[in-house]
C-alpha cells in the first residue's frame, strides 16, 4: 500500500511546500510587524526606569541591560571603563557587595 501511494504523496508534499511558500508571509516579516516591548510600558519597572531617566537627565529609553560582576575591585573598574567606551551604553552603575564564603 505504501508503494502504491508513494509517488502521489511525494507530489502532494511538493505541492504543499510550494503553496505554503507562495501564500504565507515570512516569519521574519511577521515577527517584525508584531514586535512589541518585552515588558509593557505601564509596568512598574518600566515606569521607574523612565522616572530615573527623567530625574538624572538621562535617556528616556526603556531598554535596560544589567551586567553583574562578582570580581575584585580592579576588574570592576576595568569592566566599567570598557562598558563606558561602548557607544550603546548610556549609564553604567557598578555596585560593590562583599560576601563572605563559609
Amino acid at each position: 500500500m505504501v508503494r502504491r501511494f508513494a509517488i502521489p504523496i511525494i507530489f502532494l508534499w511538493g505541492f504543499l511546500s510550494v503553496t505554503m511558500t507562495a501564500f504565507t508571509p515570512k516569519v521574519e516579516d511577521v515577527a517584525e510587524e508584531l514586535a512589541g516591548p518585552m515588558v509593557p510600558h505601564y509596568a512598574p519597572s518600566q515606569r521607574a526606569l523612565l522616572h530615573i531617566g527623567e530625574k538624572f537627565h538621562e535617556s528616556n529609553s526603556t531598554n535596560l541591560t544589567m551586567v553583574v560582576f562578582s570580581l575584585t575591585p580592579f576588574f570592576r573598574r576595568v569592566a566599567r571603563a570598557q562598558l563606558l567606551e561602548s557607544e550603546t551604553v548610556s549609564t553604567v552603575y557598578v555596585c560593590s557587595s562583599r560576601h563572605s564564603n563559609p
